[in-house]
């Protein structure tokens, strides 16, 4: 909805540029607020992924279980 408001914003200015700055200010600073949000997201998401692929690596690959009686090995 921000990329439809920015370019109505820019739109508006192109059909009456005299007088309507006020709207191309508007458009730019949504462009870059979209384009700011976009990556902040896309940074905690990479930091996110890299701390759970680390939680993965400290599970065991192999569990011992006890199955009638005997303790046997099995993958995790």
């Amino acid at each position: 909805m921000l990329w439809v408001g920015a370019i109505l914003c820019v739109i508006t200015y192109i059909i009456q540029p005299l007088g309507n700055q006020p709207n191309l200010y508007l458009g730019l600073v949504l462009v870059i607020v979209i384009l700011l949000t976009g990556t902040i997201t896309y940074m905690q998401s990479a930091k996110s992924e890299a701390l759970m692929e680390g939680f993965k690596n400290m599970l065991p690959s192999a569990s011992k279980v006890l199955r009638d009686g005997k303790i046997t090995q099995v993958a995790a």
